[in-house]
């Protein structure tokens, strides 16, 4: 009975007494809708960020789509570059080089709209840096091997850098997270990996030789191939 008859009461009951019955009516109502408007502020809030998680997911995605030309076209030129400068036949270096370039600017353009969001435009610059390098690395297929080695890393990286701005690496949904895995986080890296598996294999071919050099990378990258294609099959289970 002494907290039903505390003087914390007195205030409000005070302030019941002194309205009339509509005032009463309106100020009840006010007490039970105060937190159910909060609820529902709260909740629209938490969706609206979840709708702005998943609109920048989605920018992450159209990049991807645009870069993803620019890697094959970049393994096609790598493939006519180095035939070229082992001097053996491999295709139409400049038609190949015209592709990437083509489809480097257009890349180009969607990061211009999407560069600042997904913090990618410092990771395009490199790869653009890498683009021109292996331009004039045309000497000698040794040169090539090495300036297509720095594209294909930076293509790696840019890819990352997109994957890590947009979200994508952090989707909350299991199902998704591996997905993404299996897409765009590992693939990066199995490309670079087996165009640089490729190129020691022909070096070695075309010399009749394996330096110990070449042997000790080539076994390396077995390995790291190994595991992350057993990541990328984990993935897609």
């Amino acid at each position: 009975m002494s907290f039903v008859n505390s003087s914390l009461w007195r205030p409000g009951a005070a302030l019941m007494r002194g309205l009339r019955f509509p005032a009463k009516m309106t100020l009840i109502s006010a007490a039970f809708l105060l937190p159910v408007a909060w609820l529902l502020l709260a909740y629209g809030s938490a969706k609206n960020a979840e709708l702005d998680f998943v609109a920048t997911e989605r920018e992450g995605v159209r990049y991807s789509q645009a870069l993803a030309p620019v890697v094959d076209a970049a393994s096609v030129w790598r493939y006519r570059a180095r035939s070229a400068a082992a001097g053996q036949s491999g295709g139409d270096l400049a038609q190949a080089q015209a592709q990437y370039q083509q489809a480097l600017q257009t890349l180009q353009a969607l990061d211009g709209e999407l560069g600042a969001r997904l913090g990618s435009s410092e990771a395009l610059r490199e790869v653009q840096q890498a683009s021109q390098a292996a331009t004039q690395a045309n000497s000698t297929p040794e040169a090539v091997f090495s300036a297509m080695n720095k594209l294909a890393a930076a293509l790696s990286q840019l890819q990352d850098r997109v994957t890590d701005g947009s979200g994508l690496a952090l989707d909350s949904d299991l199902a998704s997270f591996h997905l993404v895995g299996a897409t765009l986080m590992q693939p990066p890296g199995l490309l670079r990996d087996t165009a640089e598996l490729r190129g020691l294999g022909r070096a070695a071919l075309a010399s009749g030789q394996l330096k110990p050099e070449a042997a000790a990378r080539l076994h390396a990258l077995l390995g790291v191939l190994a595991h992350e294609r057993q990541l990328l099959s984990d993935n897609l289970d």
